[in-house]
């Protein structure tokens, strides 16, 4: 009996600690930026997984033209590949910072070690290119653990989170995307996007017309 008991307690906190994992708002692990400190009706917009060739262009193009600045949270590897639009992202005033260098599922398994190799790949890449310091990190899949989080504190970074996510890369109309951010909103709130994703520029745009409606004003996080 004594065994069960035991067996179901472990179980348990097994469950709670691989839930803590994926909930990068409860802090278990880090403490994450997953909100902008005012009281207005302000909010960030956040993008993840670029740069994208075709796509990230169209909604800088869009940003540039509503004077609107983001966070763009970009992998190493494409960065490599595409280094001019990470030199625009910084010319046109936006945010940089990091999503892992190869952003692979095999990341949040990592070793301690391994993850500040793959960090520090990541940012001497971006701060080579794009001529600037960068000290934002935004975890793979939102997925943290006793490892990120001892190689986020070692390279002295700041790890990002979100309030809403748009869950853009479900495949979801984008009325219904729109809904479920809408829902969400509230003064600080930092929304997360996909600028990989061939709808980002115009689903944005509506998102754009959504807050103006609300009273909503996009500022730097």
């Amino acid at each position: 009996m004594m065994f069960i008991a035991l067996g179901a307690i472990l179980f348990i906190v097994l469950l709670l600690v691989f839930t803590a994992s994926l909930k990068i708002g409860w802090g278990v692990f880090i403490r994450s930026q997953c909100f902008i400190d005012t009281n207005a009706k302000e909010i960030a917009l956040t993008f993840d997984d670029g740069p994208h060739p075709e796509h990230t262009p169209k909604l800088l193009d869009l940003l540039k033209e509503k004077e609107i600045q983001a966070a763009f949270f970009v992998i190493g590897e494409q960065a490599e590949k595409y280094p001019e639009i990470i030199k625009r992202v910084i010319a046109e005033g936006h945010i940089l910072g990091i999503h892992s260098f190869y952003h692979k599922p095999s990341f949040t398994i990592c070793s301690r070690q391994a993850v500040i190799d793959d960090l520090t790949r990541c940012r001497n890449t971006i701060e080579e290119i794009s001529q600037t310091k960068v000290s934002l990190f935004r975890p793979p899949f939102g997925v943290t653990n006793p490892n990120i989080a001892a190689a986020v504190k070692f390279l002295k970074m700041t790890s990002v989170g979100w309030s809403i996510r748009s869950f853009d890369t479900t495949g979801k109309n984008e009325s219904r995307i729109l809904k479920r951010i809408a829902k969400s909103l509230f003064p600080g709130a930092i929304v997360l996007l996909h600028d990989r994703l061939p709808e980002c520029a115009s689903l944005v745009g509506k998102l754009l017309v959504l807050l103006d409606e609300r009273g909503y004003k996009v500022v730097r996080l």
